[in-house]
């Protein structure tokens, strides 16, 4: 009898560890799926910023082309013209390249965040199933409830 009850207290203590492993491993997925949708909010702030400064660093340099070529009494015509029009494309180009690429960052970032949330679910469950496989295993083997 004192054999049966020290394996029963074994046994019971083995589940409460596979429950609290399981368990550990769920809220680490959880985190990771919350640092995950953080790191995609920065990544999209961090493009809108850097968006704003690459179109303000152009609209300085047009006021520095047009104050140039209005010192130098050039008409804003022909390869003037065409000059400002290229600066214009150009930033415009750099600004929306730098959108993408924040765009594709913060996707990344949500698309760990998906897997991360949808891993925490695989992780307690199957922790939970081991844990309730091993558990069953042992009583069986130890003949605990089977009367």
């Amino acid at each position: 009898m004192q054999a049966v009850s020290l394996t029963t207290l074994g046994l019971v203590a083995q589940a409460v560890t596979g429950v609290a492993s399981a368990i550990t491993q769920y809220q680490a997925e959880r985190y990771n799926a919350r640092v995950a949708r953080q790191m995609a909010l920065a990544a999209q702030r961090q493009a809108a910023w850097e968006e704003r400064q690459k179109r303000e660093e152009a609209r300085r340099l047009l006021a520095r082309q047009r104050a140039l070529y209005g010192k130098a009494g050039v008409a804003f015509a022909g390869s003037p013209l065409e000059v400002f029009e290229e600066t214009v494309r150009k930033a415009e180009l750099d600004a929306m390249a730098i959108r993408y690429a924040g765009a594709v960052e913060a996707g990344r970032a949500r698309s760990m965040a998906r897997w991360s949330q949808y891993m925490a679910g695989q992780r307690l469950l199957g922790g939970l199933a081991g844990t309730g496989t091993t558990l069953l295993t042992q009583m069986r083997k130890y003949g605990i409830g089977m009367q």
